[in-house]
């Protein structure tokens, strides 16, 4: 079952498995976009009187507009799950994701041309936030590697059902300090090139295997390997005073920032819907009468709710 598991291993950078990946994370960004309700465009004081603009879609708030038929897939779920306290490394909330949708959203508009937006306010952002969430990726990895990638979520789950986890673990730590499997790797880190990348994305998810397994002391078992000739790069390799190691952040090459591009396929029918609106008038200045309402419906109207008018307007450049 252990080669099995082992065998199921998505290859470097496998574009099925990091897409999967990505889907976790942005399933859980369009869910956890605060549903604050919509705000119609501003109305304006004329010294007699004010027009202004009422709301009357349908929608209960923003995350009901943009992502109203959306709902939390099990790998999004277990994704939040894992992030949110993950050992040795600080975790993040439902609001922290919330914040981070705002940013997403508001670049999908961007992308689409909509809106004024402070565009280095965002960028700088969406830069800080994807930096916050590096050292939760290898915990986010194990989220999916167990959830929603296939061949790892049965293979795993065979070994964890059958009650034989800890004994492959031990498999697995015998394997590690086998001096074939030691000549294997380090001719392939000697070689360099793309041979040396897939041997570190290998061993990277080997230790995630152990995490997936539930062994406790897994940086326990990389030096054990390095004691045997292992040749282990630092970013996959275990903590120290001068790198975060393979589980707080050190391995992340492989992962490329979230952009509103994660987000605009899901979001374009909202983004460019006209939103319902219902204009009003009152006071002496409208030709004398005492004022009136007439709809007024405002194309790309949610997207300038969203970014310029309501109270996640965090972007605005107005």
């Amino acid at each position: 079952m252990l080669c099995d598991l082992i065998d199921s291993i998505p290859a470097y950078r496998s574009p099925d498995f990091l897409q999967l990946h990505r889907n976790a994370i942005a399933n859980l960004l369009e869910i956890r976009l605060p549903n604050v309700p919509i705000e119609p465009q501003p109305g304006k004081d004329f010294g007699v009187g004010r027009m202004g603009y009422n709301y009357t879609g349908s929608c209960s708030g923003y995350q009901n507009a943009f992502f109203g038929d959306v709902a939390l897939s099990p790998a999004a779920s277990d994704l939040e799950s894992a992030v949110r306290n993950p050992p040795g490394v600080a975790g993040v909330s439902a609001g922290w994701w919330g914040n981070f949708a705002v940013a997403v959203l508001t670049d999908a508009v961007r992308l689409a041309g909509i809106g004024s937006i402070d565009a280095g306010k965002l960028a700088n952002d969406l830069n800080n936030y994807n930096s916050a969430f590096l050292p939760l990726l290898s915990a986010s990895y194990l989220s999916a590697f167990r959830t929603a990638y296939t061949p790892t979520l049965s293979a795993l789950a065979s070994l964890v059902n059958s009650g034989q986890a800890a004994a492959a673990c031990a498999m697995l730590a015998n394997a590690l300090n086998d001096g074939r499997f030691v000549n294997a790797v380090n001719t392939s880190m000697t070689a360099g090139g793309d041979g040396a990348l897939s041997a570190e994305w290998f061993l990277f998810n080997l230790w995630i295997i152990f995490a997936g397994l539930g062994e406790n002391d897994i940086d326990g078992k990389i030096a054990e390997a390095v004691h045997a000739g292992l040749d282990v790069p630092g970013e996959v390799g275990p903590r120290t005073d001068h790198s975060p190691g393979w589980w707080c952040g050190g391995y992340t090459g492989w992962f490329a920032p979230v952009t509103g591009s994660d987000l605009g396929p899901q979001a374009s029918q909202a983004i460019h819907a006209t939103m319902p609106q219902e204009f009003w008038a009152g006071g002496g200045g409208l030709g004398g009468g005492g004022g009136g309402h007439a709809d007024c419906p405002t194309n790309n109207g949610y997207a300038l709710s969203l970014c310029n008018w309501g109270p996640l307007n965090f972007y605005s450049a107005g």
